[in-house]
């Protein structure tokens, strides 16, 4: 993703008190965005829609 709509991903996960993720850039350009999971893992995304998507998940849409 574009690192405009990284940042979209992250002011609209932080408005939700989630602060739990990791930026990463891509070799090709952009970012990718992860967010820790109750096991331990990351769960990874280059999508900003599927990025929001995971986060209302996992606040339950609050």
């Amino acid at each position: 993703m574009k690192i405009s709509d990284y940042q979209t991903v992250r002011n609209f996960a932080e408005g939700r008190g989630f602060f739990n993720y990791e930026v990463q850039t891509l070799p090709v350009g952009g970012v990718r965005v992860g967010f820790k999971n109750k096991r331990g893992g990351q769960v990874w995304f280059d999508d900003k829609q599927q990025a929001i998507n995971h986060v209302l998940e996992v606040t339950n849409g609050l």
